[in-house]
């Protein structure tokens, strides 16, 4: 049977649940009517993991190893890069595996049937909750941009439209984003749609949460990508991504797109905020007292930027202007009718 689908697994310093997954995968790959394969990189573990993996080993589940560690990011563009099927499907390592029988075959029918750029398949909780994804087959909005691809396991990408994104994330890389290190599928995803693609919800679930390890994700700082400052740097770098985006667009749809994605990414921008003035600032504060404080407390990413948001938002709260503000818009003046 022709292999439509590879499943590609970066791992990196865990062993035991890398070839956990690995046995999973095995009697499927192995099957005369399987049509898909599996695919583990290891990011240059300095355990077993290698090893362990050679185990499983056959024509269609494979193992590479970086010589050094590269990061997810870099991982991913190597996956995407090297696959030789129309599409593949990132899996986490401490994942289970656990496709319903004849649901492969039924996702690689309907994804030569609908053809999509992407897919966001559902991804289940341990206790088989819905965490990401959809009951019903349909299209992505923008809008759902970082809804849809924010948890990287189980996202389908085709091969030939995922690698014209793929310059677009190593240049972010190179520049030191932290919307590209933490989250490059979603840079992904952004140019992808941008660009016209064909991105849709499947309503299958072949991967749901196994261990649960915690992720060894930073930021270029080396924080961790779930705290209020890392999370507050993600959204200025999505924010510089997207105004870069809609500046080179080569059509009024592509910069349709990057604005809707920019408004999206402004709410995310909003609660970090939040989260951070919870943390660092009294609530009697003022605003120009409120950046001295965040600046202090070793946020220096605000420190630009600061006095001009929190501003806005405390006079706005408080139903006053900011002297910043534009001013206001007058009602044109209607003309008195004669007599």
């Amino acid at each position: 049977m022709t292999i439509s689908l590879t499943l590609a697994i970066p791992t990196f310093n865990r062993s035991q649940a890398a070839a956990r997954l690995a046995g999973q995968m095995a009697p499927w790959t192995e099957a005369s009517d399987c049509p898909v394969s599996a695919v583990f990189y290891d990011d240059g573990s300095t355990d077993d993991t290698y090893t362990l993996l050679q185990q499983y080993r056959s024509d269609n589940l494979n193992v590479f190893r970086n010589d050094t560690n590269q990061g997810y990011a870099r991982t991913l563009i190597r996956a995407l890069s090297e696959g030789d099927t129309d599409w593949v499907m990132m899996v986490a390592d401490d994942d289970v595996f656990a496709p319903e029988p004849h649901q492969l075959q039924e996702l690689v029918t309907w994804l030569q049937v609908e053809d999509p750029d992407f897919v966001c398949t559902q991804w289940l909780t341990s206790d088989g909750q819905l965490y990401r994804g959809k009951h019903s087959t349909e299209p992505i909005p923008d809008w759902r941009l970082r809804q849809a691809a924010s948890h990287a396991p189980g996202l389908i990408y085709r091969s030939s439209s995922v690698r014209q994104a793929l310059p677009l994330l190593s240049r972010e890389l190179e520049r030191g984003s932290d919307a590209a290190l933490v989250y490059p599928q979603v840079v992904l995803l952004a140019q992808m749609i941008a660009a016209g693609g064909k991105a849709m919800y499947w309503p299958g679930s072949l991967v749901r949460e196994g261990s649960a390890l915690p992720s060894g994700i930073r930021d270029v700082k080396g924080r961790k990508y779930s705290s209020a400052a890392s999370r507050l740097s993600q959204a200025f770098a999505f924010d510089r991504l997207y105004r870069q985006m809609e500046q080179a667009a080569p059509n009024r749809r592509y910069r349709h797109h990057c604005r809707t994605f920019r408004k999206e990414n402004e709410i995310r921008m909003a609660k970090a905020l939040k989260r951070i003035l919870r943390a660092h600032v009294p609530r009697d504060m003022r605003p120009h007292e409120i950046s001295g404080a965040v600046a202090r407390s070793s946020l220096s990413l605000l420190r630009q930027n600061l006095h001009r948001h929190i501003g806005r938002l405390t006079h706005r709260a408080s139903g006053t202007r900011h002297p910043d503000a534009a001013p206001a818009r007058r009602p044109p003046e209607r003309a008195m009718p004669p007599g």
